[in-house]
C-alpha cells in the first residue's frame, strides 16, 4: 500500500494526487476525532465513577479550571486545528483532543478544511520526496540510527522512572493510611 501511495504521488496527475491526499488526510483526522469524542464519552461525560483511575480522569476533567480551559479551546481553538496540519506529530495530539473537548462535528470539520488543503498541497508537491529522503537518510546513517535508539531508550528509561516514582508514592501512601 505504501509503495502504491508513494508511486501515485511520483507519477500522478496533480490534480488527483492533491484530491487522494485530501482524502487521505479528512479520513485519518476524522478518525482521530472520532476516538477523541469516544474516549470523551468513556471518560469524562456522564455520571462520577467510583474509584480508579476513570474517576481521576472525570475529576479533572470536571473541574472548574479544566472545564474553562475546554471552554476556551472550543470558542478559540479551531486555529490551532488549521495550523496543526503544517506539522509533523502534533495533528493528531490536536485532533484527538477537539474530540476530548467536546468540538462539535461541524466546526471541527470547518477548523480542518484549511489544513487538509494545506498538508495535501505540501504532501502532493515536495513534501513526500523530502520525508522519504529524510527517513532513507536516517536510517542509512549511523548517526540517525544512533539519534533514533537514543530516542527510543530516554523514553522507555523516563517511562520506567515515572511508573517506579507512582508505584513508591502509592506504597506510600498505603503505608500512611
Amino acid at each position: 500500500m505504501h509503495k502504491a501511495i508513494g508511486h501515485l504521488v511520483a507519477t500522478g496527475p496533480f490534480p488527483v494526487v492533491f484530491l487522494v491526499m485530501v482524502l487521505l488526510v479528512a479520513s485519518r483526522s476524522n478518525l482521530v476525532y472520532g476516538i477523541g469524542r469516544y474516549g470523551r464519552l468513556l471518560t469524562i461525560s456522564g455520571a462520577e465513577p467510583a474509584a480508579g483511575p476513570r474517576r481521576r480522569v472525570w475529576l479533572w476533567a470536571n473541574a472548574g479550571a479544566t472545564q474553562r480551559a475546554m471552554d476556551n479551546i472550543r470558542r478559540r481553538g479551531w486555529i490551532v486545528i488549521s495550523l496543526s496540519y503544517l506539522t509533523v506529530g502534533i495533528q493528531t495530539i490536536v485532533n484527538v483532543a477537539a474530540g476530548v473537548v467536546g468540538l462539535s462535528w461541524p466546526r471541527y470539520v470547518l477548523a480542518a478544511i484549511p489544513g487538509w488543503l494545506a498538508w495535501a498541497l505540501i504532501y502532493s508537491t515536495i513534501g513526500y520526496a523530502v520525508w522519504r529522503a529524510a527517513v532513507a537518510a536516517a536510517a542509512g546513517s549511523p548517526v540517525g540510527i544512533a539519534v533514533i535508539a537514543t530516542a527510543l531508550a530516554a523514553a522507555v528509561a523516563f517511562l520506567a522512572v515515572r511508573r517506579l516514582r507512582r508505584s513508591r508514592r502509592a506504597h506510600g501512601a498505603s503505608q500512611d493510611g
